[in-house]
């Protein structure tokens, strides 16, 4: 359940908007009738939205604004107030509000707007407050990494190795300490010239700590992190040198991984803001193709289809990825792929109204819901692109209003398909608002 705040000293208004935006059945309406309520109300509960007029009685929407952002400051906070000033606009964007909508008489779809917009800012929200916590985790990770036993090597001064420990070996990949006692640090780096440099940064300083690309015994290679001190004999004369490292392939792994999560995450909230600021005219299915793009693997193709309703059509929208193969699909067709139509199975779209990625067994022919010839069907599935073959319906509340597909190069699958189902949601979510928007527009027509 969503639980928001709304704040209006317009008793009636408040009765409206509380009874619309909790028709959605997961919308929890707070109401407060001045600022000084709502501030009573913030301190003592929890909400995770805070929807406000800007002209009330003693404080205004922006002196409440500026009080969440003082005292809470991760909460949405949406300004829908009939005051339409450019000034009061310019100054709650400017204080940290998440959206500005002026009231006027069209209330049922100022409504929905709001509800949209609701719900946007809280997962722009989630989305950067899992930001955070991506980064922390990998802070921690890597603090983790670094304090956790390491393997460690003890040699005499002129860098021949005494001893190894357990942990040493197993990195090193050897079984026995006979096999590297008495052999020469240098021997277990892939580069020799720049371990004798960083021997003689250690004689001279008394500790080194750096990367090095260290060589197992199978010759394989590893960056290892190194940190290197020298032993001292009681006369304070170099003894030997004790040196721990640790193989960074795992952490280096981790944090790629991580920041490409990261990274990815930030991207759906950037497209995700974008598209709800679409132009009706444009092509929306043409924008949805071009971010899928960016998140799925090289060579990966990706098409998005509308949705007819009426009559259970789906129609090619848009192909992002096919320009080297789409002549040769042309020709196959006789036409561009895009604009075809399909007759869709009733089964077809109850499986789409998941909205999450699923894999779809039977290649090209299936995808075509059986109304392409299988002989083309097999030229196509013979092409190199075509592998595992994934879909996920644009659905939103038991409705589809299109379909993104993914052609997947053999071997390969999209690095975070929880990224993918986050951004098909946002996608639906603008869909059903652009849908909504047009009927509104064909009822005043």
């Amino acid at each position: 359940m969503i639980s928001i705040l709304y704040v209006d000293d317009e008793e009636m208004f408040l009765e409206i908007a509380k009874d619309y935006l909790e028709r959605s059945g997961d919308l929890v309406i707070d109401t407060a009738n001045s600022v000084y309520q709502a501030m009573e109300k913030l301190e003592s509960s929890s909400y995770d939205a805070v929807i406000s007029d800007y002209q009330m009685p003693g404080l205004t929407g922006i002196d409440l604004l500026k009080y969440l952002r003082e005292k809470h400051d991760q909460i949405p906070f949406l300004l829908f107030t009939g005051r339409g000033r450019e000034e009061v606009a310019i100054e709650a964007l400017n204080n940290g509000a998440d959206f500005y909508l002026q009231k006027d008489s069209h209330f049922r779809s100022q409504f929905a707007q709001l509800e949209h917009e609701i719900r946007e800012a809280i997962r722009r929200r989630h989305a950067e407050r899992e930001r955070i916590r991506m980064e922390s985790v990998l802070r921690i990770k890597d603090a983790a990494i670094r304090s956790a036993l390491s393997p460690i090597a003890i040699s005499d001064s002129l860098g021949r190795l005494l001893y190894v420990n357990p942990a040493c070996l197993a990195t090193w990949g050897y079984s026995d300490e006979k096999e590297v006692i008495g052999r020469q640090v240098t021997e277990f780096v892939n580069d020799p010239a720049s371990a004798f440099t960083a021997i003689r940064a250690l004689r001279s300083e008394g500790r080194w700590l750096g990367d090095v690309v260290a060589r197992k015994r199978d010759g394989s290679t590893f960056v290892a992190k190194v940190s290197a001190g020298m032993i001292m004999d009681e006369s304070g004369k170099p003894a030997g040198m004790v040196a721990s490292f640790t193989d960074l392939t795992d952490q280096n792994r981790a944090w790629s991984q991580l920041e490409s999560h990261v990274r990815d995450l930030e991207f759906i909230s950037e497209k995700a803001m974008e598209m709800a600021d679409y132009p009706l005219d444009a092509n929306i299915f043409e924008f949805i193709a071009r971010a899928l793009h960016y998140l799925v693997p090289e060579g990966a193709i990706v098409l998005v289809n509308s949705i007819n309703s009426e009559n259970a059509t789906v129609r090619v929208e848009a192909i992002r990825g096919a320009d080297p193969f789409l002549p040769e699909i042309e020709k196959m067709f006789g036409r561009s792929p895009l604009g075809l139509s399909f007759r869709a199975s009733t089964q077809g779209l109850q499986e789409m109204l998941l909205g999450s990625f699923v894999d779809i067994p039977g290649g090209f022919y299936e995808l075509t819901f059986g109304q392409m010839p299988e002989k083309i069907c097999g030229k196509v599935d013979s092409l190199p692109f075509m592998g595992a073959i994934r879909g996920a319906g644009l659905s939103w509340k038991g409705k589809v209003y299109g379909i993104a597909i993914l052609l997947l190069p053999p071997g390969t699958m999209p690095e975070h398909p929880d990224i993918l189902d986050m951004f098909v949601r946002h996608a639906a979510s603008v869909l059903q608002r652009r849908h909504a928007e047009e009927e509104l527009l064909k009822r005043k027509d």
